[in-house]
């Protein structure tokens, strides 16, 4: 199972709940490269002179390979457990970074090496309900994270409209999201963690 949707909307909150269910096991999707590139960044400079700016079909290709390198290595624990959930999915750097480049073909093969989620939950979330809530986590000004999430979530909205996935309003309080979630779960025939009031 794999949790999506734009920053503000709940999902990392959600698979770690998710990851809580006995048997299940929690898997954040390439974070080390973002990290690492992140890192790098600063130190190098691209093509321009510009220190901290890494080549957004560079991030998407290194998060595609790590992705399929986590599966490979990881395959032992995750056959252990009844349920994987990833944080985030392969739409994340479609959204972030765009086109993966001119060798679009071969990075696509190393994509399908990453076996499916049997459900991919979209939390859809307003940008209003989406700046507040990063507001609070950032302790930043509302009105300009509102900027920024009204263009996120709308790129979100046209890659995940072309995605097999469930679709959870994520404006709600949590417990009204975990309600969902776990009706969901039912319905695909997995058994969810109790919801919390």
């Amino acid at each position: 199972m794999a949790v999506e949707g734009p920053a503000g909307c709940g999902k990392r909150a959600l698979a770690r709940w998710l990851a809580a269910r006995p048997g299940a096991a929690g898997l954040r999707l390439a974070p080390r490269t973002s990290a690492a590139l992140e890192e790098l960044a600063g130190r190098l400079a691209g093509p321009d002179g510009q220190r901290g700016r890494v080549p957004a079909n560079l991030l998407h290709t290194a998060s595609l390979v790590e992705c399929a390198v986590q599966f490979e290595y990881a395959r032992e624990t995750f056959a252990g457990a009844d349920l994987v959930v990833a944080d985030r999915w392969l739409q994340t750097w479609e959204v972030y970074c765009g086109d993966i480049g001119e060798y679009a073909e071969w990075y696509l093969q190393i994509a399908a090496q990453v076996p499916p989620p049997d459900v991919l939950l979209y939390l859809r979330v307003s940008p209003r309900v989406a700046a507040a809530r990063l507001a609070r986590v950032l302790c930043r000004d509302e009105a300009a994270l509102l900027r920024h999430t009204t263009a996120l979530c709308a790129r979100y909205d046209e890659v995940m409209s072309g995605v097999d996935c469930v679709v959870v309003d994520a404006d709600p309080p949590a417990p009204a999201v975990l309600a969902h979630v776990a009706g969901v779960l039912r319905e695909a025939g997995l058994a969810a963690p109790v919801t919390a009031e």
